[in-house]
């Protein structure tokens, strides 16, 4: 366990961050003396005044939880790389935020902040000809200060509502990371494919998006690596993602909680490592998927996560051919209806971490005693006979086995 009260060097990149303690500002009096090595800190309910936090200039990392104001006081630290803001009221923005000339990782989680103007305004012109088919909110003026930011690489945003983000953000050269998540988000910028660095992206939850416009402005993100796009909800029809053919570079998509109308597509990314089609939308909770055919040719395949489709076939069309994943870390089959696996599955000999809770399988193929890298085992809920749990701790000293 971290002492605070051991001296720390100067971490010099956010992996050393991670290892040094956090303080909480409520005992700011305890670590008074030693506060210029303080670097990491939290502060809840209550700010203190501005000379107090003036006795931490180094601190690299503040998390502020519970406000129901948000004083200007927090961005007077100038060597903070981390300020990550958590169930807080936010008035705006402030242009102080542009003094964290070292913030890297800028994080909204659960905040809501309160728009000069939550109007849906339409150039008249584009209304009458009807070119736009969705409604526009005149943007939070304050979020042109996070444009400020030019050294920034993460930006996450749970903060309702930001209906739409400055076209400014093209300023964030240095940005690897973009979440919108459960923002009311309607639409992306468009300019959006000009930041060369930005390597992942998360629109999830956001009932009001024009997924059109979303699709087009990420079909010119060439440069994207990751994508998710979870919890998205469609009563009239499926997810449409034939754009990410444009996307040479995917290695990770996410598609959690959201009914996909042509996932197939998927299977012509050869490069891909990590899959998650879990949790369908209800109108295919029962229907399911079935990994077609051309999924065995994704042989760089590390984590495939299906969790929660209601076909006990999940696997049948290529269970001759799943022994090509043979980089395969990870895997979730939980709550698919399974009855029975494919004895090929045991020869996923990299795999180290199966989950199939939730399934009525009664037993388990004999090859699962080859997963030697096998560490975690999930059959919660399932009706697999002792004698079978039995073998495998026999077999797999090492592996963890969860059964209630």
């Amino acid at each position: 366990m971290m002492n605070v009260n051991e001296p720390f060097n100067q971490p010099n990149n956010r992996e050393e961050l991670k290892r040094c303690p956090k303080i909480d500002f409520r005992q700011w009096k305890e670590h008074k003396k030693k506060s210029e090595q303080i670097y990491r800190a939290e502060l809840s309910t209550k700010v203190p005044n501005a000379e107090v936090l003036a006795y931490f200039p180094n601190l690299m990392e503040l998390e502020v939880k519970y406000l129901k104001f948000v004083p200007k006081e927090i961005f007077q630290f100038p060597k903070l790389k981390i300020l990550t803001f958590y169930d807080c009221k936010i008035d705006e923005i402030y242009p102080e935020i542009g003094f964290l000339h070292d913030l890297e990782v800028l994080k909204f989680d659960i905040c809501e902040i309160f728009l000069e103007n939550k109007k849906r305004v339409y150039s008249f012109w584009d209304k009458i000809l009807g070119k736009v088919n969705y409604p526009i909110y005149e943007p939070e003026p304050s979020l042109l200060n996070v444009c400020n930011l030019l050294n920034i690489r993460e930006l996450s945003f749970r903060l309702r509502p930001i209906p739409e983000f400055p076209e400014d953000i093209i300023k964030l050269e240095n940005l690897e990371s973009l979440s919108f998540i459960q923002t009311d988000l309607i639409a992306l910028p468009q300019n959006l494919s000009v930041l060369s660095r930005l390597k992942s992206i998360e629109i999830s939850a956001n009932s009001e998006a024009n997924y059109a416009q979303i699709s087009e402005v990420l079909s010119n993100c060439r440069f994207l690596e990751e994508l998710k796009l979870n919890g998205i909800r469609n009563d009239k029809s499926p997810l449409d993602i034939d754009f990410i053919k444009k996307l040479a570079r995917l290695k990770g998509f996410s598609a959690r909680n959201t009914f996909v109308k042509n996932f197939e597509v998927l299977s012509s990314f050869g490069q891909l490592e990590k899959i998650d089609l879990s949790r369908p939308d209800v109108y295919a909770y029962k229907k399911g998927i079935t990994i077609p055919p051309d999924f065995a040719n994704l042989v760089h395949l590390r984590e495939l996560n299906l969790a929660g489709n209601q076909n006990p076939q999940i696997l049948a069309k290529i269970s001759s051919k799943i022994t090509q994943w043979q980089q395969l870390e990870r895997l979730d089959l939980s709550n698919c209806q399974l009855k029975n696996l494919p004895e090929e599955l045991g020869e996923l000999t990299n795999l180290q971490y199966l989950n199939l809770a939730e399934n009525d399988l009664t037993d388990l193929p004999h090859t699962f005693d080859y997963l030697s890298n096998l560490r975690t085992l999930n059959l919660k809920n399932c009706k697999i006979h002792p004698k079978y749990i039995n073998r495998l701790r026999e077999m797999l000293p090492k592996l963890q086995i969860h059964i209630d």
